[in-house]
């Protein structure tokens, strides 16, 4: 995930899913932060991307988690990445700098030129990046938000149809079996925090 640490150094941060230990994986500035972040299909690769805040140049990068080697994929402001099911593209949403004329890209991960599913002015109401972004599992199209709703977008043509999903949040995640899909709900205004008692029985004395 993307965060800071105690010393407000930015980037990109592993956390042991088990252990919950903390290990940092990318460290960049406040100038240029760690955005959005996939895994590749085998775990050996992380994708992501640093904006430049103040000017500058904004990069999707490739990450060897072995060796730390890096690699430029491609030059743009993009909020959201994801890999396809077969680990060889990367699809991105780029607003550039201007945020009104969004774009929905699929990069061929071995090289070659990205190809264009979205790109009309419009903003938010075109694609909003907050809902996140994710392939169908049998990687002939992707799922994007917009106004609280979900779209597919073919990968092949980039055809659009409006699902009967709604979401009043962000962040959607859709499960591997494309059967279920969690998502993030409520304003980032109002956070609240609740607290559940009394649902556990009442712990016995008896041996």
């Amino acid at each position: 995930m993307a965060a800071s640490d105690a010393e407000d150094r930015v980037g990109l941060y592993l956390i042991d899913a088990n252990t919950g230990a903390i290990s940092p994986v990318v460290q960049t500035t406040a100038d240029d932060p760690v955005w959005a972040a996939a895994w590749s299909a085998d775990g050996s690769t992380v994708f992501y991307s640093r904006l430049a805040i103040y000017g500058g140049v904004s990069r999707v990068m490739a990450r060897e988690l072995d060796s730390g080697d890096e690699r430029e994929l491609y030059r743009g402001s993009v909020y959201a990445l994801a890999v396809s099911p077969d680990g060889t593209e990367l699809a991105l949403i780029d607003y550039g700098r201007s945020m009104g004329r969004p774009r929905l890209l699929v990069l061929p991960l071995e090289g070659g030129e990205a190809r264009e599913l979205i790109a009309e002015p419009g903003g938010y109401r075109v694609i909003d990046w907050h809902y996140g972004l994710a392939w169908v599992p049998d990687g002939t199209g992707l799922l994007y938000g917009r106004e609280d709703q979900v779209w597919h977008v073919s990968a092949t043509d980039g055809s659009r149809r409006k699902t009967e999903l709604t979401i009043e949040g962000g962040h959607f995640r859709l499960h591997p079996d494309g059967r279920r899909i969690a998502f993030a709900s409520g304003s980032p205004d109002a956070w609240e925090v609740w607290v559940m008692e009394n649902f556990l029985p009442p712990v016995s004395n008896e041996n």
